[in-house]
């Protein structure tokens, strides 16, 4: 995928995590930290950061459950070990984490 592209998907990605996360009411802030850099802050006490990675065209996710990398496969982000979605497993760990169900 060239720059442009993942840039562009990355963005929308970005988009939809950000109207997702304005809809949960309790367990979690967040904040774009600079572009391309989501940042959770959970009620527990835990964070999330969630990172365009420009140079691998992945999406990274660092939370208390462990890394995930997603990359565009098709018509999906994938994790680059199990082939998980990116969108179960992403509504998956922010649920955990803020101990309501979030779902995107």
């Amino acid at each position: 995928m060239e720059e442009q592209e993942f840039t562009r998907r990355a963005g929308q990605v970005f988009a939809q995590i950000e109207a997702v996360l304005e809809g949960v009411e309790k367990g979690l802030d967040y904040e774009r930290a600079s572009d391309g850099i989501l940042e959770l802050d959970f009620d527990d006490g835990s964070q999330m950061v969630i990172h365009r990675h420009a140079a691998n065209r992945e999406i990274w996710v660092a939370s208390k459950n462990g890394a995930f990398h997603f990359r565009w496969q098709g018509e999906n982000w994938q994790d680059t070990r199990d082939g998980t979605l990116l969108w179960p497993r992403l509504g998956e760990l922010v649920s955990m984490q803020a101990g309501v169900s979030v779902c995107f």
